[in-house]
Protein backbone atom coordinates (compact mmCIF):
# COMPACT_ATOMS: atom_id res chain seq x y z
CA UNK A 1 0.00 0.00 0.00
CA UNK A 2 1.27 3.59 -0.49
CA UNK A 3 2.54 5.30 2.29
CA UNK A 4 -0.54 8.17 2.82
CA UNK A 5 -0.01 11.33 4.88
CA UNK A 6 -2.43 11.61 7.75
CA UNK A 7 -5.13 13.72 7.20
CA UNK A 8 -7.16 15.96 9.42
CA UNK A 9 -11.25 15.39 9.78
CA UNK A 10 -11.36 18.73 7.71
CA UNK A 11 -9.41 17.09 4.92
CA UNK A 12 -11.05 16.51 1.83
CA UNK A 13 -10.64 12.93 0.16
CA UNK A 14 -7.70 13.01 -2.15
CA UNK A 15 -7.65 9.36 -2.33
CA UNK A 16 -7.85 8.55 -6.05
CA UNK A 17 -7.60 5.00 -7.98
CA UNK A 18 -5.77 4.38 -10.55
CA UNK A 19 -7.19 2.70 -13.40
CA UNK A 20 -5.19 1.40 -16.74
CA UNK A 21 -3.66 -1.51 -18.74
CA UNK A 22 -0.16 -0.45 -17.36
CA UNK A 23 -0.56 -3.26 -14.98
CA UNK A 24 0.23 -5.57 -18.11
CA UNK A 25 3.59 -4.42 -18.52
CA UNK A 26 6.31 -6.26 -18.28
CA UNK A 27 7.99 -3.74 -15.78
CA UNK A 28 4.27 -2.82 -14.23
CA UNK A 29 5.46 -3.12 -10.57
CA UNK A 30 8.60 -0.15 -11.73
CA UNK A 31 5.55 1.70 -13.76
CA UNK A 32 2.70 1.66 -11.08
CA UNK A 33 5.93 3.36 -8.45
CA UNK A 34 6.46 6.21 -11.60
CA UNK A 35 2.19 6.53 -11.34
CA UNK A 36 2.07 6.93 -7.86
CA UNK A 37 5.09 9.40 -7.61
CA UNK A 38 3.72 11.79 -9.96
CA UNK A 39 -0.25 11.42 -8.64
CA UNK A 40 1.58 12.75 -5.07
CA UNK A 41 3.86 15.47 -6.18
CA UNK A 42 0.48 16.70 -7.37
CA UNK A 43 -0.96 16.30 -3.83
CA UNK A 44 -3.08 12.98 -4.52
CA UNK A 45 -3.74 10.24 -2.48
CA UNK A 46 -3.19 7.64 -5.31
CA UNK A 47 -4.69 3.59 -4.99
CA UNK A 48 -3.24 1.52 -7.08
CA UNK A 49 -3.99 -2.08 -8.27
CA UNK A 50 -0.77 -3.12 -7.49
CA UNK A 51 -0.38 -1.88 -3.94
CA UNK A 52 -0.03 -4.89 -2.30
CA UNK A 53 2.41 -6.48 -4.81
CA UNK A 54 4.33 -3.43 -4.54
CA UNK A 55 4.50 -3.96 -0.50
CA UNK A 56 5.58 -7.49 -1.03
CA UNK A 57 8.63 -6.67 -3.16
CA UNK A 58 9.42 -3.95 -1.13
CA UNK A 59 9.45 -6.34 2.50
CA UNK A 60 11.21 -9.17 -0.47
CA UNK A 61 8.12 -11.59 0.71
CA UNK A 62 6.82 -14.01 -1.84
CA UNK A 63 4.22 -12.42 -3.69
CA UNK A 64 0.94 -14.66 -2.42
CA UNK A 65 -1.36 -16.21 -5.01
CA UNK A 66 -4.37 -14.16 -6.05
CA UNK A 67 -7.27 -15.68 -7.69
CA UNK A 68 -9.13 -13.76 -10.63
CA UNK A 69 -11.79 -13.11 -8.06
CA UNK A 70 -9.77 -11.52 -5.39
CA UNK A 71 -7.96 -8.86 -7.96
CA UNK A 72 -11.83 -8.14 -8.76
CA UNK A 73 -12.90 -7.25 -5.34
CA UNK A 74 -9.64 -5.94 -4.36
CA UNK A 75 -9.70 -3.40 -7.06
CA UNK A 76 -13.58 -2.69 -6.61
CA UNK A 77 -12.60 -2.30 -3.05
CA UNK A 78 -10.06 0.77 -3.97
CA UNK A 79 -12.98 2.77 -6.11
CA UNK A 80 -14.93 2.61 -2.95
CA UNK A 81 -12.45 3.56 -1.30
CA UNK A 82 -11.69 6.65 -3.84
CA UNK A 83 -12.91 9.80 -4.40
CA UNK A 84 -12.23 9.44 -8.33
CA UNK A 85 -10.55 7.99 -10.50
CA UNK A 86 -7.79 8.67 -13.54
CA UNK A 87 -7.99 6.20 -15.91
CA UNK A 88 -5.72 5.91 -18.42
CA UNK A 89 -7.98 4.78 -21.72
CA UNK A 90 -4.68 4.32 -24.44
CA UNK A 91 -5.22 1.79 -26.90
CA UNK A 92 -4.24 -1.44 -25.49
CA UNK A 93 -3.75 -4.77 -27.82
CA UNK A 94 -5.99 -3.12 -30.70
CA UNK A 95 -7.45 -0.08 -31.79
CA UNK A 96 -9.53 0.24 -28.21
CA UNK A 97 -9.13 0.90 -24.50
CA UNK A 98 -8.74 -1.74 -21.79
CA UNK A 99 -12.03 -3.46 -21.45
CA UNK A 100 -11.35 -4.00 -17.50
CA UNK A 101 -10.32 -0.23 -17.18
CA UNK A 102 -14.00 0.44 -19.22
CA UNK A 103 -15.56 -1.39 -16.34
CA UNK A 104 -14.10 0.25 -13.72
CA UNK A 105 -15.33 4.13 -15.51
CA UNK A 106 -18.69 2.57 -15.31
CA UNK A 107 -18.34 1.39 -12.14
CA UNK A 108 -16.98 4.92 -10.95
CA UNK A 109 -19.39 6.94 -12.39
CA UNK A 110 -22.26 4.40 -11.15
CA UNK A 111 -20.97 5.32 -7.66
CA UNK A 112 -20.89 9.10 -8.17
CA UNK A 113 -17.14 9.47 -8.07
CA UNK A 114 -15.54 11.89 -10.34
CA UNK A 115 -13.51 10.18 -13.75
CA UNK A 116 -10.49 11.91 -15.11
CA UNK A 117 -8.87 10.35 -18.63
CA UNK A 118 -6.02 10.14 -20.45
CA UNK A 119 -4.40 8.76 -23.35
CA UNK A 120 -0.80 8.12 -24.74
CA UNK A 121 -3.23 7.88 -28.09
CA UNK A 122 -5.91 11.02 -27.06
CA UNK A 123 -4.83 12.67 -30.26
CA UNK A 124 -6.37 10.31 -32.36
CA UNK A 125 -10.14 9.53 -32.36
CA UNK A 126 -11.44 5.68 -31.86
CA UNK A 127 -12.57 5.87 -36.19
CA UNK A 128 -9.03 7.32 -36.44
CA UNK A 129 -7.24 4.53 -34.88
CA UNK A 130 -9.78 1.79 -36.49
CA UNK A 131 -9.20 2.84 -39.72
CA UNK A 132 -5.23 2.90 -39.11
CA UNK A 133 -5.52 -0.60 -38.88
CA UNK A 134 -7.55 -1.20 -41.67
CA UNK A 135 -10.02 -2.56 -40.37
CA UNK A 136 -13.20 -0.13 -40.43
CA UNK A 137 -16.22 -0.67 -42.82
CA UNK A 138 -14.96 -4.49 -42.94
CA UNK A 139 -18.28 -7.08 -42.63
CA UNK A 140 -20.75 -7.34 -39.71
CA UNK A 141 -19.81 -4.68 -37.69
CA UNK A 142 -18.39 -2.46 -40.54
CA UNK A 143 -20.47 1.00 -39.57
CA UNK A 144 -18.25 2.81 -37.24
CA UNK A 145 -18.92 5.92 -34.98
CA UNK A 146 -18.02 9.30 -36.26
CA UNK A 147 -18.39 11.23 -32.94
CA UNK A 148 -15.32 12.34 -32.77
CA UNK A 149 -14.06 11.55 -29.63
CA UNK A 150 -11.61 9.43 -28.71
CA UNK A 151 -12.93 6.58 -26.77
CA UNK A 152 -17.06 4.73 -27.78
CA UNK A 153 -19.50 7.68 -26.49
CA UNK A 154 -20.29 5.57 -23.22
CA UNK A 155 -17.02 6.48 -21.87
CA UNK A 156 -15.87 9.90 -23.94
CA UNK A 157 -18.43 12.63 -25.03
CA UNK A 158 -16.78 14.62 -27.54
CA UNK A 159 -16.63 17.48 -25.14
CA UNK A 160 -15.24 15.05 -22.85
CA UNK A 161 -11.27 16.03 -22.39
CA UNK A 162 -8.83 13.20 -22.48
CA UNK A 163 -5.44 14.68 -21.01
CA UNK A 164 -2.24 13.89 -22.72
CA UNK A 165 -0.28 12.33 -20.00
CA UNK A 166 -0.83 11.44 -16.67
CA UNK A 167 0.64 14.64 -14.89
CA UNK A 168 -1.66 16.87 -16.53
CA UNK A 169 -4.70 14.18 -15.51
CA UNK A 170 -3.66 14.58 -12.05
CA UNK A 171 -3.72 18.32 -11.80
CA UNK A 172 -6.93 18.40 -13.44
CA UNK A 173 -8.24 15.36 -10.79
CA UNK A 174 -7.08 17.45 -7.98
CA UNK A 175 -8.92 20.68 -9.20
CA UNK A 176 -11.93 18.97 -9.71
CA UNK A 177 -12.03 17.31 -5.78
CA UNK A 178 -10.75 20.81 -4.67
CA UNK A 179 -13.63 22.45 -6.40
CA UNK A 180 -15.87 19.27 -4.94
CA UNK A 181 -15.33 19.90 -1.35
CA UNK A 182 -15.60 23.58 -1.73
CA UNK A 183 -18.91 23.52 -3.32
CA UNK A 184 -20.21 21.01 -0.54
Amino acid sequence: MTDIPSMSDQTINLKVYMAGPSVFLDDAITHARQTIQTCTLEGLLPLHPLDELIAETDKQLPPRDRSPQDWYLADLALIDQSAGIIADITAFRGPYMDSGTAFEIGYAVGKGKEVVLWSETGHLTEKDRVLALGEGGKGKWGVLDDFGATENLMICRPDTPVYANLRDAARKMRDLLERRNKDS
